[in-house]
């Protein structure tokens, strides 16, 4: 009888190595000065924001691993499980991965003929921008003379405008996909007589998608609506015989 068994983990990290260059809420306020103009009433809160630092963050990932197989008289087995959670750059985006897998394998009599048995499971669990072009082009553009908020803590914005608050734009619309497989397989093999092989494959495979996008009522991407809500779904299913 042989046995092993592996574990191991790891953590990293992730984070932005450059930023644009923008102008700070100072900056912002004496150029409109400057130019004989100034910031519109209800839109200096006093501050220098940088929006890339409000939205982005430094993103950690986290996996661990654990294997552990062996042989036991005419039995192989090995099994195996990753899982994985890594943050995204900008807040609120996420992924989750989880991949499963076993495989056992069975001989008789003289070892010629062998019944072996796979199967996998995989996961995936992501949140996402439903429309992340305007979250980068905002965090550029959006006034750096705010704190984002008004003095009832509601989002500040303006609908004349092309860009939109990206703190709202983060909180207040969101997309999360969901992607699932399985798939088994049962394989025969038999060496009847030398050069006569006898193989043949039972398999199975199950996709699924999932995916649901979501804007709040106050959602300036969803205008004139009280909010809004989508979702999608797929399923995919195959089977499969194969005999050489």
């Amino acid at each position: 009888m042989q046995k092993y068994t592996t574990a191991n983990a790891y953590l990293s990290i992730e984070k932005v190595s450059k930023r644009y260059e923008m102008m700070s809420g100072d900056q912002y306020r004496q150029y409109l000065t400057d130019n004989g103009s100034a910031v519109k009433p209800g839109w200096d809160d006093q501050v220098n924001m940088d929006w890339q630092k409000e939205i982005m963050r430094t993103a950690i990932t986290q996996n661990y691993y654990f294997n552990t197989g062996g042989t036991f008289n005419r039995t192989r087995y090995d099994a195996s499980v990753n899982f994985s959670k890594r943050e995204g750059i900008i807040q609120t985006t996420r992924q989750k991965k989880m991949n499963m897998r076993a495989n056992i394998e069975q001989t008789f009599l003289n070892e010629k003929p062998m019944l072996g048995m796979t199967v996998n499971r995989q996961i995936s669990d992501q949140d996402e921008l439903p429309e992340p072009n305007h979250v980068y082009r905002s965090m550029l553009t959006f006034v750096p003379t705010t704190s984002g908020y008004h003095a009832d803590g509601t989002y500040i914005e303006d609908i004349d405008r092309r860009d939109r608050n990206p703190l709202a734009l983060i909180d207040q619309n969101r997309k999360n996909a969901v992607h699932k497989t399985m798939f088994g397989s049962v394989r025969l093999r038999w060496d009847i007589l030398p050069g006569l092989v006898f193989n043949s494959t039972l398999s199975y495979q199950d996709y699924q998608y999932n995916e649901s996008t979501y804007y709040a009522k106050d959602s300036k991407l969803a205008l004139g609506k009280t909010g809004k809500r989508s979702v999608r779904r797929m399923r995919i299913r195959r089977r499969s015989l194969k005999i050489t």
